[in-house]
């Protein structure tokens, strides 16, 4: 009877391929969502959903050097345990997973070679103390003839950080009693401490990781939950320069940190999401690139002309998602009273994202521009101007505050939202603020239906309406009248407007540079 061992290697890596996800399909790379569709989360009592296939892939190593080698080939030539919300699984054992990796990969240039996709979070990062940080980072270095104490040697002599820093460059890898200063792991320590320290190894491990990977395209480096300083500390030049890591490969790159040394490193960058965090004064042009996603922060109008500043190729996609305003406290009550600034008022308008891209009208495909959370109320808002002049633009993302609200005469209702459309629109998806915007919302749909029945020419590439599903609309007319021009008409579910940023997040702070240690 034949057994695993007598297959080809063709039909056991058709086999292997089915504990991938990735192999299956079941989710693209690099790690971008639908922007408007509401993504159920992993729960954390629950196994994750990504990391119990691969564990069926790590056991078969165990078989043989034969199953092993194909098995790796499959297991590694992505390394992204925590995708999605796979990192909220408190069932998945992280311990290790990252450092085996890493010296994986250093013994073995073909699947370094492979490795296409990485994502790293405070969930991979926690359980490494510091033997086991000090025991990989000189395994790897020796695998790779790397001469890490030679070079953390010269780093320590050249460095304007403080002098724990320099001890730590001195004495981390040989000498640990003489940089015996603290806990071993954050577990056991006050974070704000300690932080530091851990941040220092954490990107060490990340730098000598990235010199491994010659072929990396799509990097997600995000800290999530509140536990998230070090990962999201950023990236030193110093640690990546003295490896020799003068330029990244990467095309997608995902961050919740400022960190500019991995956007000035990755030349060639086609996609970037930044999450809870914006790029400053002194960041880096992006020529080549096509995507543009910021989820989940609060930007005025001059902090999005600098964002879309640096895209000075032709941007094809552009997502936005804004955060709530704070709270209301007495103050802001007292001053919407006496006729002061609301509370979101220092937000950019709709119309002032449309007037910022407009560099980009003739390369803009899809917009997805969620404002639902910019302020309590429409109070202020500025109806968005025309899309018109926005020759390729095939799919739109808006919230109907930024149309119906209180500066837009309700007369103008029915044709408010066509007269905002341009001709290449294929496909709109449309979220209800309140039950008075889907009201007028509901008004604005059969005006779209009218001009459609009457002057298809208009939006002549029209093929489907989505509105959100939790403000459903009671009548069964829009759909009717959508179904009699040939519109495809349906409700989606999006991320409801209450949800905000991760519970509990420390504030994102800067980069680490030799100046800050």
């Amino acid at each position: 009877m034949a057994t695993l061992l007598d297959l080809s290697t063709e039909t056991l890596c058709l086999i292997f391929r089915d504990l991938c996800l990735h192999c299956q399909g079941e989710y693209a790379l690099p790690y971008n969502p639908t922007p408007h569709k509401h993504l159920p989360e992993q729960q954390p009592d629950a196994p994750s959903w990504y990391g119990t296939t691969r564990q069926d892939l790590f056991s078969l190593c165990l078989v043989s050097r034969r199953i092993r080698d194909i098995a790796q080939d499959i297991l590694y030539h992505e390394f992204v345990l925590d995708w999605g919300s796979a990192w909220r699984s408190e069932n998945y054992c992280w311990d290790r997973r990252l450092t085996s990796f890493m010296r994986t990969v250093s013994q073995r240039r073909d699947l370094a070679d492979r490795v296409r996709s990485v994502s790293l979070s405070w969930s991979l990062l926690d359980p490494i103390d510091d033997n086991e940080a000090r025991d990989t980072l000189k395994a790897v270095a020796s695998a790779r003839d790397i001469h890490l104490r030679w070079l953390w040697k010269q780093r320590s002599q050249t460095t304007s950080g403080g002098e724990r820093y320099k001890r730590f460059l001195s004495f981390f890898l040989d000498n640990p009693k003489h940089y015996d200063d603290g806990p071993r792991s954050t577990t056991d320590c006050n974070l704000t401490i300690y932080a530091p320290r851990r941040s220092w190894i954490s990107v060490e491990l990340f730098s000598l990781l990235m010199s491994l990977l010659p072929n990396l395209e799509h990097l997600r480096h995000v800290g999530l939950e509140k536990r998230c300083l070090w990962p999201m500390m950023g990236i030193s030049p110093a640690s990546l320069d003295a490896l020799g890591v003068e330029s990244l490969p990467l095309k997608s790159l995902d961050l919740d940190c400022q960190d500019l040394t991995l956007l000035r490193l990755a030349e060639n960058l086609e996609t970037l999401s930044l999450h809870t965090s914006i790029i400053h004064d002194d960041a880096p042009s992006l020529p080549n690139l096509k995507t543009l996603r910021v989820t989940d922060v609060r930007l005025r109008k001059n902090s999005l002309e600098h964002l879309l500043s640096c895209c000075t190729g032709a941007l094809q996609t552009f997502v936005y998602e804004a955060r709530e305003p704070i709270d209301l406290d007495i103050q802001d009550v007292i001053a919407l009273v006496e006729g002061g600034d609301y509370p979101g008022s220092n937000h950019f308008q709709p119309s002032d994202a449309v007037e910022c891209l407009r560099s980009h009208r003739k390369s803009l495909r899809t917009l997805h521009l969620d404002l639902r959370r910019r302020t309590y109320d429409d109070i202020g808002t500025e109806p968005i101007c025309s899309l018109e002049d926005f020759t390729v633009l095939e799919s739109l993302f808006l919230c109907s505050m930024d149309i119906y609200n209180e500066r837009l005469d309700p007369r103008t209702d029915s044709y408010a939202l066509v007269d905002r459309l341009p001709k290449s629109i294929e496909s709109l998806y449309l979220a209800a603020h309140s039950q008075g915007h889907k009201v007028r919302l509901g008004r604005g749909l059969l005006g779209l239906s009218n001009i459609l029945e009457y002057r298809r020419e208009k939006l002549p590439n029209l093929q489907r309406v989505w509105c959100d599903d939790g403000e459903r609309f009671e009548e069964a007319l829009v759909r009717y009248r959508m179904a009699e021009v040939g519109v495809e008409f349906g409700y989606e579910k999006w991320r409801p407007i209450s949800e905000g940023r991760y519970p509990d997040m420390f504030s994102p702070p800067g980069p680490i540079t030799d100046e800050d240690l």
